[in-house]
């Protein structure tokens, strides 16, 4: 399962208090619809809801919400979408990520040699003053 958390803000950036909030979920390829989710009531505007993705594919969630004692919103409620691709993660090869840590690595080590052999030869020098 999976939570899909929204957050609902008035034009302050403030939260609001008792929305009402549905959900559809399509696929994002031919628009089917896969679920749809009535409207439930959240008592503050920050809330999450959980799904269970059918399948690795990419979809579309629309939040349709209605504001509490608004009256513009009743009607017509506001409607958001999300895409939301599933199962499509990024793996780094061990290949690649060498490539990334042994040049840091060397320039750190580097970088240390250099700080130590500079504090020697500031020692060296001191000695000899």
């Amino acid at each position: 399962d999976t939570m899909l958390h929204f957050s609902i803000l008035d034009e302050k950036g403030s939260n609001l208090v008792g929305v009402y909030a549905a959900l559809v979920m399509k696929e994002k390829g031919d628009g089917t619809i896969v679920e749809q989710m009535p409207y439930r009531f959240y008592e503050s505007s920050d809330f999450s809801i959980p799904y269970r993705f059918q399948d690795k594919s990419d979809y579309v969630a629309t939040l349709l919400t209605r504001i509490n004692g608004d009256s513009k919103y009743v009607a017509t409620p506001l409607q958001v979408d999300f895409d939301i691709p599933v199962g499509k993660t990024t793996a780094v090869s061990p290949n690649e990520l060498l490539t990334m840590v042994i040049p840091f690595t060397s320039a750190l080590i580097g970088g240390i040699i250099f700080l130590f052999t500079k504090k020697g030869r500031k020692k060296k020098l001191e000695q000899y003053s």
